[in-house]
Order: structure tokens, then C-alpha cells, then sequence
């Protein structure tokens, strides 16, 4: 079951549809198999679990249940096994539905096949370990679709040179453009910059409309949040996680930038390109995910 979007769109009734059939399916089994002698208890989990997936909170979260399920059961000295799954294909929802597919294929991940996946599953329950992840994926390409603050997480799957170094080279090359042209060119240059991390994100090639809504020109809110996330480390600047909602169009994001950097930007002193380019002057920022809006939200439900 599944329910996507923003954390800030989430309630406990979306959460709980979500989560209801993986946690209180594998919990009754759990409590109705203590008296057995398993060889096996095996739990199906996600990627997106381990991973974090950008609008599946609760689909992440009822996973989690079952990893943590595993873990539980084997601390008990009872069987128990959590797989968490890559995409397969021909089976499961990411073959059933194209928009995931689309987003899955942009990240870098290729599909499970069947043979391959149940070879991998017998391998794994000879090995005895209670939780394993199993995905194809290219881990640069993956990097690529994330922000910088998680990139330390997969530190020895992906390649700095290709990550953090190409995104602070473009940051450079960005930021020196702006600063050095004629102010009448800035927004153009911020706007064509914009119009080409939107074709990424789509992966389709298509120049979108700078003038039309991105979310009438095929984007969806788990898109929103890759290009947010790609302007946010192609510019090393803090951007809400809302960007995209407040500002609809390529041409007003570039406008909400330029505003931005403006004022910022213009202010400080030149910046050398040498030391820009030097990974070891980087300082390393970390953002909440969900950003101001929703952390300001869960301190409201905690305080009541």
C-alpha cells in the first residue's frame, strides 16, 4: 500500500493506511508462530527503508517496522530475516507504476531480475543475517539526485571526485557567471541554469516552458524535491523543501534566486575561484530534510 507525499501533507490516517498491512500482518505472525521452531522468518522490506525515499515517510516507516521486527526476533534467538528489496522486474509496484519506474530509472537503479533475486535470497538465508539490502543501482548516478548531507552515508559506494567535487566545481562555475555578469543577464543566466536541472530531473530531454507551472509540464512532488535538492547544492545555498510550491515556474524561481542572491551574494566580498574549487576549504552543512515548515509542525504537536 502506498499514500506519497510530503511529510508536511502527511497525517496519522495516511500513515496508519500505509503501515497497516506490513506491521500488523508480520506482527500476527510473529506472535502467532512463538511456539514453532522456524527454520526461516522471512520479511520482504524496501530499499526505501535503508535508502529514505523523498514523499514515502509512511511507506519508508512501515518497512522499518519490519527490520526492526527481524532484529528483534533474532535478539531473541528466534529466526528472523528482513530483506530489503531494489525494484524487481516483472513483479511488484515499482512495474506497475510508470512514474515510479521513471523516478527509479533517473536515480540509477536497474530492476532485480526474478532468477537473480531468489538466488540472492538463498544465499542470504544461508549466511544467517537478520537484515540484508539487496539493490542493482549506480551509485554515482545516485549521488547525483540526492542533497550533499547525505552523501556521507554512502561514502564507500560513491566516487567524491564524481559527487562532491563535480557539484562544487558547478557551484563555482554558477556563482562566478552571476556575480560577473551584467546585471540585465543575471536572471537569464539563473533561468537558463534552472531550465536545464528541470530537463535532468525529467530525464525526458524536452525544455520545459519557463513561463508554465512545472507541475502542468509533467513534474510530480517527488520531482519537485530532486530539483530543490539539485538547486540547493548547485548554488550551496539553503532552499525550502517547498521551493517548487511558491514558486511554480522556471521563471520565478530564477526570480526568487536572483532576489536572493542579490542580496547575498553581491554583498560579500569576490569570491577566488581557486579557493571555491579547494575541497579542503569545504565546509560541510547539514539541513533538516523536511526544512522550517514541518519542524515548526512537530514542535507544535509536541507542545499540544
Amino acid at each position: 500500500v502506498m499514500d506519497d507525499g510530503m511529510l508536511i501533507q502527511q497525517n496519522w490516517e495516511r500513515f496508519r493506511n500505509v503501515m497497516a498491512a506490513k506491521v500488523t500482518g508480520a506482527w500476527n505472525l510473529h506472535q502467532l508462530t512463538l511456539e514453532y521452531d522456524l527454520d526461516f522468518f522471512i520479511l520482504f522490506s524496501s530499499a526505501a527503508s535503508v535508502l529514505g525515499n523523498q514523499g514515502q515517510a509512511n511507506y519508508a516507516s512501515a518497512n522499518a517496522f519490519l527490520d526492526a521486527l527481524a532484529h528483534y526476533r533474532t535478539g531473541r534467538g528466534l529466526a528472523g530475516t528482513s530483506i530489503n528489496w531494489g525494484p524487481w522486474d516483472s513483479v511488484g509496484m515499482a512495474v506497475s507504476q510508470n512514474a515510479i519506474q521513471d523516478h527509479l530509472t533517473r536515480q540509477g537503479f536497474s530492476y532485480i531480475q526474478p532468477d537473480d533475486g531468489l538466488r540472492m535470497m538463498k544465499e542470504i538465508l544461508s549466511a544467517d543475517m537478520a537484515q540484508v539490502a539487496v539493490m542493482d543501482c549506480d551509485w554515482n548516478r545516485y549521488a547525483e539526485h540526492i542533497g550533499q548531507e547525505k552523501q556521507g552515508f554512502f561514502s564507500g559506494l560513491i566516487s567524491n571526485q564524481k559527487t562532491n567535487g563535480g557539484k562544487k566545481r558547478e557551484a563555482s562555475e554558477i556563482l562566478l557567471s552571476f556575480r560577473n555578469a551584467p546585471p540585465e543577464k543575471r536572471l537569464k543566466i539563473l533561468s537558463d541554469f534552472v531550465q536545464e536541472a528541470a530537463v535532468k530531473v525529467m530525464g525526458s530531454g524536452k525544455k520545459p516552458d519557463i513561463n508554465l507551472p512545472l507541475m502542468d509540464q509533467g513534474f510530480d512532488s517527488l520531482m519537485a524535491v530532486e530539483l530543490r535538492n539539485r538547486l540547493k547544492d548547485s548554488l550551496d545555498r539553503s532552499l525550502s523543501v517547498s521551493l517548487l510550491f511558491n514558486y511554480p515556474a522556471i521563471s520565478d524561481i530564477a526570480g526568487y534566486l536572483d532576489n536572493d542572491l542579490r542580496e547575498t551574494l553581491m554583498e560579500s566580498p569576490p569570491i577566488p575561484e581557486a579557493s571555491i574549487l579547494s575541497e579542503k576549504q569545504e565546509d560541510v552543512s547539514v539541513e533538516m530534510f523536511a526544512g522550517d515548515d514541518v519542524l515548526q509542525e512537530i514542535e507544535s504537536l509536541i507542545n499540544g
